[in-house]
């Protein structure tokens, strides 16, 4: 269990600083196209679309675990909503007021019936499709929640005799929409992508003493790494199926390496790092623009770096006080209606 959950960890600050560092590209790219952006993207796709793979992955594997010592359903939906949604609110509330000021008015996107979509936190996720209060996070947060509501569906198919069998309908199912795409709703990445990667996820966890034993496949999954990275690929085949197997070798050798290499405690500025990347997602995104809107003119190759860091500095010391208050407010909450039980 410790190593399982080091590498999971280790995983959990890549992708973390992966996305970040992808969107702190976009931004340069669209304020300034000529920007040299270091982050943006590899010989075959987008960093940023790696990040999200590795974060759905590290969140079946996660789940996966902490269920192992039994799942008790009200439990489970109560402690997801808690993990999700009172640090979505306290972030979007007072952004959403700065920019009802900005814009004179609460109704400054339209219709109230779309703050729906914020309060169960799919603003992002439909937001291509319907304009609405989408202020903060990513889309992939609310591909993330459908996938907390089915997941003891899945993990009941994943602890069933019809494991090996539902993998390789989710790997048909994605080869297929890549000829022929499925019609869907929102105009985002295709939800079955995402599904499949959170079970890789899941299923990287029974597989990990099988990786790390075998020294050869760490070998072959830093081979791999190497040519999706830096060669470009002669034939043309999905791309999110290449995120995907791309992602997979990048959590197998992490995995490995932390087994092998990495026995010790994970440092705590990763532990502290990592205890704060949810409001480090949510938050990210806003202050890139803001700063962007203001002095994109200003940035050069010579400075980019050390503008990224000061904005990681500053979405740390946002995120480290947004941590401390949901923690207050947690405080509160237990000693007024007492503290809820683990599953």
């Amino acid at each position: 269990m410790k190593t399982r959950k080091n590498y999971i960890s280790y995983i959990r600050f890549i992708s973390t600083f992966m996305i970040i560092f992808y969107h702190f590209s976009c931004a340069l790219i669209f304020y300034k196209s000529d920007a040299f952006c270091l982050f943006y993207d590899y010989a075959n796709g987008r960093f940023g679309r790696v990040g999200v793979a590795l974060f759905f992955m590290i969140s079946g594997s996660g789940l996966l675990l902490s269920s192992e010592n039994g799942f008790k359903l009200g439990q489970y939906y109560k402690k997801r909503w808690h993990k999700i949604y009172p640090m979505f609110y306290l972030c979007w509330v007072p952004l959403y007021l700065l920019l009802a000021w900005k814009n004179d008015g609460f109704l400054f996107r339209g219709h109230a019936w779309k703050f729906l979509f914020t309060l169960l936190g799919m603003d992002g996720y439909f937001d291509t499709t319907i304009r609405n209060y989408y202020i903060i996070g990513e889309w992939f947060l609310g591909a993330l929640i459908i996938i907390y509501l089915i997941f003891p569906i899945l993990r009941r198919i994943f602890c069933s005799k019809a494991r090996n069998l539902f993998t390789i309908v989710l790997f048909v199912l994605c080869v297929v929409n890549d000829q022929v795409p499925f019609w869907y709703l929102p105009d985002r990445e295709w939800i079955g992508y995402d599904i499949f990667a959170f079970w890789i996820g899941m299923y990287l966890v029974v597989l990990e003493q099988e990786v790390c034993k075998r020294k050869w496949i760490l070998c072959i999954n830093a081979a791999l790494i190497f040519l999706a990275l830096f060669v470009p690929l002669p034939i043309e085949f999905n791309c999110d199926l290449q995120v995907l197997l791309l992602s997979m070798n990048l959590y197998c050798l992490i995995m490995g390496i932390s087994s092998c290499f990495l026995k010790r405690d994970v440092p705590s500025c990763i532990h502290w790092v990592n205890h704060r990347s949810y409001p480090i997602y949510l938050i990210h995104h806003m202050i890139i623009l803001f700063f962007m809107e203001s002095f994109a003119s200003r940035i050069s190759d010579r400075n980019e770096i050390a503008v990224l860091v000061f904005l990681v500095g500053f979405m740390l010391i946002c995120a480290a006080i947004l941590y401390r208050i949901e923690k207050w407010m947690e405080k509160i909450y237990y000693k007024k209606f007492g503290k809820s039980s683990k599953f």
